[in-house]
């Protein structure tokens, strides 16, 4: 009897830490839904459409839970994300990708979630799992996100709508050829020259642009500024601090591949009188190689 009760308890404290995870998810997939909601896009019947498309084009071999983990082992065995031509619904999805800022918001403030609520949830700890790479290693690669989520994913969670919604619309939010590799060293001349775009990450969510205070929210408009008047020499550097935030570098990751996402979007409008998911696969690559993404990382000791 003393065993039964034990084992009844143990079970209702698995449940309650279900129910918790479980709160967090709907809490802000409810969130997401309403966001995407107020820009006249239905979520659930776009990742039905999205995931139809993967499917056909052989990105997932599945809509279910089991076709996302093996597109995680691809990428894993791989070294990077598989191609595929862009639509506009990716594009639609994309331009109003939440970030980690709408997170905070969804579920600090809309939700008044309890923090400690929040650290129990398997999508925090995903979070950490990625961001703990990013900080290690000072970027973002295919490789560790995919090695992330199949530490801390399950068949099962895929299925649920938060995550379904989190891994096609991440996944898929940039276009593959903006992927790169990092140089591992750098000239003085990549440091000292005067045209390219300086990002500094301080501590407690602050950064400098081009050595001015400035505000992770500015960033995005700043880039997109600095694109439009320099020349094909155009270059980002990032430069992180041993004590600087993962949420920061995040925020600062998505907002340099959205400028440029919109940047060769607007060179589509202006040479080509079409929308960049619109053009064939030439026009897209004429376009990015003319424009190519240029990202410096350097870590201040």
């Amino acid at each position: 009897m003393k065993y039964l009760l034990k084992t009844l308890l143990f079970s209702l404290v698995l449940l309650s830490c279900t129910a918790q995870e479980e709160t967090v998810e709907d809490k802000l997939y409810a969130c997401i839904k309403q966001h995407y909601k107020e820009h006249n896009i239905d979520l659930d019947a776009s990742l039905d459409s999205l995931e139809n498309y993967l499917v056909s084009k052989k990105i997932l071999t599945s809509k279910d839970g089991a076709g996302k983990i093996k597109f995680f082992e691809d990428v894993v065995k791989n070294g990077c994300f598989p191609e595929v031509d862009r639509i506009a619904l990716m594009d639609d999805l994309s331009n109003y990708y939440y970030g980690i800022d709408f997170v905070e918001k969804c579920l600090f403030g809309k939700s008044k979630l309890d923090s400690l609520e929040y650290v129990k949830s398997k999508f925090y700890r995903t979070t950490q799992a990625v961001g703990k790479d990013a900080v290690m290693n000072g970027t973002l690669t295919p490789v560790s996100v995919a090695k992330a989520m199949l530490s801390n994913m399950t068949q099962e969670d895929f299925e649920k709508p938060i995550y379904r919604a989190h891994m096609l619309i991440a996944a898929f939010m940039i276009d593959y050829d903006y992927q790169r590799e990092l140089p591992k060293q750098l000239t003085k001349e990549s440091l000292n020259g005067d045209k390219g775009f300086t990002i500094e990450l301080l501590t407690d969510d602050k950064l400098l642009i081009n050595g001015k205070q400035g505000e992770p929210n500015d960033l995005e408009s700043e880039l997109l500024k600095y694109f439009d008047t320099c020349d094909e020499s155009r270059q980002v550097r990032i430069m992180t601090h041993p004590q600087t935030e993962y949420e920061l570098f995040a925020k600062v990751q998505t907002s340099i591949e959205m400028a440029y996402k919109k940047f060769h979007s607007r060179v589509a409008l202006r040479d080509y009188k079409k929308e960049f998911s619109k053009l064939n696969a030439t026009e897209q690559r004429e376009i990015k190689e003319r424009y190519p993404v240029r990202i410096i990382e350097i870590e201040k000791k």
